[in-house]
């Protein structure tokens, strides 16, 4: 009978120490998951904050584009500017030259005649 006891009890005493690892077990794994989850936010927060950096990179880089674009426009502004200036010159200079011409031509037409 007491063998029969002992041999119950030991029975009984291994079942509770297979359910305590269980228990265990499933807490440590719930542990686990737990920081898994930490570690996947993190990871997550990373990885944002890499892709902002890159987003504020990106946008300097196309702040410096449109004033180098505001300052070629300028430039091509007053460069058509001066081109303009230089044409009517041009043009008034050879209007000029015609008008010349043109009293050098009726003098001597006055002339021959």
């Amino acid at each position: 009978q007491r063998q029969i006891q002992r041999v119950q009890d030991k029975e009984k005493r291994s079942q509770e120490d297979r359910e305590s690892m269980a228990q265990e077990w499933r807490e440590k794994d719930s542990e686990l998951k737990r920081l898994r989850a930490i570690v996947s936010d993190s990871d997550k927060a990373a990885l944002c904050e890499k892709q902002k950096v890159a987003i504020e990179k990106l946008n300097a880089q196309i702040a410096e584009l449109r004033k180098n674009e505001e300052k070629t426009a300028a430039k091509n502004k007053s460069t058509e500017k001066i081109l303009e200036d230089q044409r009517r010159k041009l043009q008034a200079d050879h209007y000029e030259e015609l008008q010349l011409e043109r009293e050098n031509t009726e003098e001597l037409k006055i002339k021959l005649d």
